[in-house]
């Protein structure tokens, strides 16, 4: 697929026929650092990027998600989607591990994901490749559910670390409960 590239000021800027990508350079206390962002009309791209720069576990909220992997682990260790067609960013926030990630899609089906990302026979979409610090991947999330997530390559613990990432759309919220009620 052909990509445009654009720099702008602290921004590099990567479209595609049906997504842009803005990756936005910020300051953290590690140092100047380019994170993704996804370029939406409700959110500026800086305030996706200025959640991986601060050391809380709170993501601003947006339809996409920045989930930091971390020397510690991933962060936040519970992410919550609740809009149709959001992303999920795999950031690669540690100082020299290679990290490596997979997504236990449980028979549930992704339509999107860097080209880093395949799902395999078992359902499990992984990284085909370890990618750096300062790098990342991302796979979308269209159905409801809890998605376990596993990395690999971190120093803390080398057989891998959890998180979950648990998708509620409004209508199937709205629909489990009507069916809780009749």
């Amino acid at each position: 697929m052909n990509r445009a590239e654009h720099r702008s000021g602290n921004k590099i800027i990567w479209s595609w026929p049906a997504a842009i990508l803005v990756c936005a350079t910020v300051s953290t206390a590690r140092g100047r650092s380019t994170v993704p962002a996804w370029l939406l009309q409700s959110a500026k791209a800086e305030s996706v990027a200025g959640a991986v720069g601060n050391d809380s576990n709170e993501i601003t909220p947006n339809k996409n998600q920045i989930l930091r992997l971390t020397e510690s682990g991933p962060r936040p260790q519970l992410l919550t989607i609740t809009e149709r067609g959001s992303s999920v960013f795999f950031y690669n926030d540690t100082a020299d591990s290679l990290l490596t990630v997979g997504i236990d899609f449980a028979g549930r089906k992704t339509y999107c994901s860097t080209g880093k990302m395949l799902m395999g026979e078992d359902g499990v979409v992984r990284s085909i490749e370890p990618f750096s610090p300062r790098g990342f991947a991302s796979v979308c999330f269209p159905e409801p559910g809890d998605y376990q997530v596993t990395v690999y390559g971190l120093k803390a613990n080398p057989k891998g670390l959890q998180s979950t990432i648990h998708v509620e759309y409004p209508a199937a919220a709205s629909t489990k409960k009507q069916e809780a009620q009749g």
